[in-house]
């Protein structure tokens, strides 16, 4: 079973030129899911250098603040200039905000993916329900609710509590139309697991049998899938597909040493 920086050293990087919007509307959410990558950073060696810190976070070998000092030396090194055009924080990829986006957003993704591999027959049985969680505070947090809302009704309540709590079964279809964006949210990463959005603040506890089933849960058979973040030959054709020739061009040599190519 893979550890949280083992699903982040799986991935293939991604360099791209596109935005963050550009990358939802061309690239499917499963070949996100399991490449490394960033709005608008072309540079493959970074992007390598990236995935090697945030792998070590994820396994607790250096911290946040260590993480972003090792990424800020690597961008110096190669001559990155935050200052040349980055109309804010999160555009400029050395600033402190951009660099803990970065950092959060891969650890989070990978301990989920993590997480999922993790349900055994006898947790489900004890756990078999998720519930929707703020766990980090936000200056302007997002309406959560109005999200879940939307997803239910989306997936017309499958595998969730009707008593209109943030609350279903860990296979209920309403985790897959939350991070796809029910009710037209454009900020959602394509998961099914938290992060949901980035920068959300939002994650996952396990409920109980007897409080998912006392909220009207039916908590038979629960069995979710597990979420690889590994790169296959068919996500490659399908990128093939979906970028540009100078992003190909890019892949090409970790794709070909990862024979993927």
């Amino acid at each position: 079973m893979p550890t949280p920086a083992e699903e982040i050293l799986a991935k293939a990087v991604m360099p791209t030129g596109l935005s963050s919007a550009e990358i939802r509307d061309t690239v499917s959410a499963e070949i996100r899911r399991r490449s490394f990558f960033s709005a608008r950073t072309a540079e493959a060696e970074y992007l390598a250098k990236a995935r090697q810190v945030c792998a070590d976070v994820a396994a607790g070998k250096i911290g946040q603040a260590k993480a972003r000092e090792l990424l800020a030396q690597f961008l110096a090194q190669v001559g990155y200039d935050g200052v040349a055009g980055a109309p804010g924080p999160i555009t400029d990829i050395g600033s402190e905000e951009r660099l803990n986006l970065i950092i959060d957003t891969q650890r989070d993704i990978a301990h989920s993916a993590a997480l999922l591999e993790a349900q055994t027959p006898d947790l489900l049985a004890r756990y078999p329900a998720w519930r929707l969680v703020r766990v980090g505070k936000r200056r302007d947090p997002r309406d959560w609710q109005a999200r879940w809302a939307a997803a239910f009704a989306e997936c017309g309540g499958d595998g969730c509590a009707p008593s209109g709590e943030m609350v279903a079964r860990k296979d209920s279809p309403v985790w897959d139309k939350i991070g796809a964006g029910a009710g037209g949210y454009r900020d959602t990463l394509g998961n099914p697991f938290p992060p949901f959005a980035f920068n959300s603040g939002i994650d996952w506890e396990d409920v109980d049998v007897d409080t998912a089933e006392g909220l009207g849960i039916n908590c038979d058979d629960v069995s979710p899938k597990g979420v690889s973040l590994a790169p296959d030959k068919a996500d490659i054709d399908r990128v093939k597909k979906q970028l540009g020739p100078e992003a190909l061009d890019a892949l090409k040599e970790q794709l070909a040493g990862m024979g993927l190519w």
